[in-house]
């Protein structure tokens, strides 16, 4: 994979942060890694790197939904995100 392509998988998923709900609030968790399973409603990514807030994510497999109103954005030679990819 070059590293364009994973630039653009980085947007990708940046473009749906995971977020966690508390007391009424939200928190964008921001983390790359590496796609393990792709579905219609979900995508989930083993953690290689981390925001500074959210180094309690790396090492671990995160499941992101998807829904409809979900943009992904996809590098010129792309057309999906499928396991084995960057994001």
């Amino acid at each position: 994979m070059t590293w364009k392509s994973f630039a653009v998988g980085i947007v990708a998923l940046l473009a749906v942060p995971y977020t966690a709900q508390a007391a009424g609030t939200q928190h964008a968790h921001w983390f790359a890694g590496s796609v393990t399973a792709t579905s219609t409603d979900s995508v989930s990514v083993d953690v290689l790197w981390t925001g500074k807030h959210d180094t309690q994510l790396a090492g671990k497999t995160v499941s992101v939904a998807l829904d409809a109103s979900t943009q992904v954005v996809y590098g010129k030679t792309k057309s999906s995100i499928a396991p084995g990819d960057l994001v």
